[in-house]
């Protein structure tokens, strides 16, 4: 085929064009290894080159990690050379991650201090041009991001050399916001250690209500919500947020009393709320529990049991040698308890009802570990344990072994789709479900409430103790409605059934809509509640009560198609799974097995209960 002049000329130029192009397109890939290989460098600081390549290999794209790996060594000493430039690259790059995942949840990026970024000219990663510096409160921060409401969050990079000045920048918005939570403080950690570090309960000083994340956990997220852009990203450390439990040993220490006090209208309270402090059960979660000794430490280091036991040479009977050795009035295991509410320093027990988090970025941020607990028990007639408890006194010291149990990933929910979470307690048993409440308001879950009582008189606070509660009219102070409206719950989220007629006239039933009474059982509302709902699709229950009332509940539940999960209360010996006296009946895959309550559980799918055996 022979071509035309013409033909030829235009065949020339097309080749020159495609040769502009591949230098072009070489350039650009040139801009990205260096971007994400300095990113790395920022990370991994005293790491060797060869090392860093392999870690950057994870954060480019696919094309490009054989070019990558055939790099010359010295060239990439000589592309992280400049730390600060490597620590620029990196704030790039976690700014681009957090800009996506506020942006599902109606957060703009609304200033930005443009020096705390490098200029990589690299597509998709050039979103900060053209920002204002942040100004008046949020000055000092790297950038801001805002919604509709005029909720702010102010984002700071955590920097060893500027430590001082994100502390100063910490407590002033801490100082001037009060307990409106209009504007926040986040903490952007390039690694595990360092996050861990300023959660810690001496370290809430330094960073007063502050929030933080992780670097990993922002690439991990944001790959999640946006896989064609950042699918082909891999964390480039082994280490996650459920990691760092696993790793952390079950201890056994002494707690402190802080308060021990009845609840009760009236008469003889048949129920308590134990208040102590206990650092070392920080990385307790929802879900686990404890083992308590319900003797003070210096009584139980007092008793004889000890002792060794004698041999019955006279006749006496093994009755009055139990008296002797005052063995028949102490008991000798520790109880299990789950946490009813946990406390963290700088966070009052009403903040969950402000905060207004972005729900897709709640799921991996922080905040300082709790340092105070508590758990609400009921006196067991004739009981060792519950009447060796009520009389611990402020500022006694017991024994706990924790935290004990499964750790539930409740942050992980949101990805299974659920929306709503319907907390159904029968008695005490919803005393554990206010922790998970806690829990899941933080990560921005709706929640409904039913609560199953006899009398709602039993309930009551008495006056002394109603401002414990924050509670104004102390004749209206009511442990479980109070503590469900702290955490955010409104009127109508609170239903309550119960078995017998309110006869105390000093009782005001306008603390919920009439509507929200129910004279009878928790799990005859509950169904009479789902009747009139027209969708069920993305709700959970977490239920906790007696048998009658999970196994009720587990048909009706089943009937309308919507998940549920229970926690079991069992008797057990150890809590580590060693004595084998909680064990359930379980089936999973059609295999009928036993679980143990205090290893496998106590939180159990209920289509994995046998609940004909249990």
């Amino acid at each position: 085929m022979i071509l035309s002049k013409q033909d030829n000329m235009l065949l020339q130029k097309a080749s020159k064009k495609a040769k502009v192009n591949d230098y072009r397109e070489s350039e650009k890939d040139s801009d990205e290894l260096r971007f994400f290989v300095r990113v790395v460098a920022h990370l991994r600081q005293k790491k060797l080159p060869e090392m860093i390549v392999e870690l950057a290999v994870n954060l480019v794209k696919p094309h490009l990690r054989v070019p990558l790996r055939k790099i010359n060594k010295s060239l990439i000493s000589s592309w992280i050379s400049d730390k600060e430039l490597n620590r620029r690259s990196y704030n790039r790059l976690a700014f681009v991650f957090i800009k996506r995942i506020l942006s599902q949840d109606g957060f703009r990026i609304v200033s930005a201090d443009t020096n705390q970024f490098d200029n990589a000219n690299i597509t998709g990663y050039d979103e900060i041009n053209g920002l204002k510096i942040p100004q008046g409160l949020a000055k000092g921060a790297a950038f801001v991001a805002q919604n509709d409401k005029g909720k702010r969050i102010l984002f700071c990079f955590h920097n060893e050399s500027n430590l001082d000045a994100l502390k100063y920048l910490s407590k002033r918005v801490f100082d001037d916001d009060k307990d409106k939570f209009c504007t926040i403080c986040y903490l952007i950690s390039p690694t595990h250690d360092q996050i861990m570090q300023c959660r810690e309960d001496k370290q809430a000083d330094n960073w007063p209500r502050g929030f933080f994340i992780e670097f990993n956990e922002l690439l991990k997220k944001a790959g999640e919500i946006d896989n064609n852009r950042f699918g082909h990203l891999s964390t480039i450390s082994p280490r996650t947020d459920s990691d760092f439990r696993s790793r952390k040993k079950i201890e056994h220490f002494n707690a402190k009393v802080l308060e021990n006090f009845p609840v009760g209208s009236k008469g003889d309270p048949k129920h308590f709320m134990l208040r102590f402090e206990a650092p070392q059960l920080e990385y307790v979660v929802p879900g686990q529990f404890v083992m308590i000794d319900t003797l003070p430490y210096v009584k139980r280091r007092k008793t004889d049991i000890g002792q060794p036991f004698r041999t019955l040479d006279t006749p006496e009977s093994y009755s009055s040698i139990a008296r002797k050795m005052n063995l028949t009035s102490k008991s000798f295991l520790k109880r299990p308890f789950s946490i009813h509410r946990a406390y963290y320093r700088h966070f009052k027990l009403g903040y969950l009802k402000n905060i207004y988090l972005s729900r897709t970025l709640a799921a991996i941020t922080h905040t300082v570990f709790p340092h105070k607990f508590e758990i609400f028990y009921k006196l067991i007639e004739n009981g060792t344990g519950t009447n060796e408890l009520k009389q611990m006194k402020e500022g006694d010291t017991f024994q706990i072994l924790g935290p004990l149990g499964r750790r539930p990933n409740l942050a992980k929910w949101q990805t299974d789709g659920i929306e709503e979470i319907h907390l159904i307690g029968g008695g005490v048993g919803m005393a554990p479900l206010m922790f998970f409440g806690q829990a899941l308001r933080y990560y921005s879950f709706r929640i409904k409430a039913f609560i199953g009582i006899d009398r709602i008189e039993s309930l009551l606070f008495k006056a002394p103790l109603a401002a414990t509660f924050g509670e104004d009219d102390p004749r209206k102070a009511c442990v479980y409605i109070d503590n469900l409206k702290s955490i955010g719950l409104s009127d109508n989220d609170i239903h309550i059934s119960f078995e017998k007629i309110i006869s105390d006239s000093s009782i005001d039933i306008g603390l919920l809509p009439e509507q929200n009474f129910f004279p009878g059982f928790v799990s005859e509302q509950y169904k009479a509640f789902l009747e009139k709902l027209n969708e069920t699709s993305g709700i959970l229950v977490l239920a906790c009560g007696p048998k009658p009332m999970l196994e009720a509940l587990e048909k009706i539940t089943s009937e309308a198609h919507i998940r549920m999960k229970v926690l079991l209360e069992k008797r057990m010996g150890c809590g580590i799974g060693v004595c084998m006296s909680c064990v359930c009946p379980t089936k999973k895959n059609n295999v009928e097995q036993y679980s143990c309550v205090c290893t496998e559980g106590p939180l159990f799918d209920a289509e994995d209960i046998d609940w004909e055996k249990l």
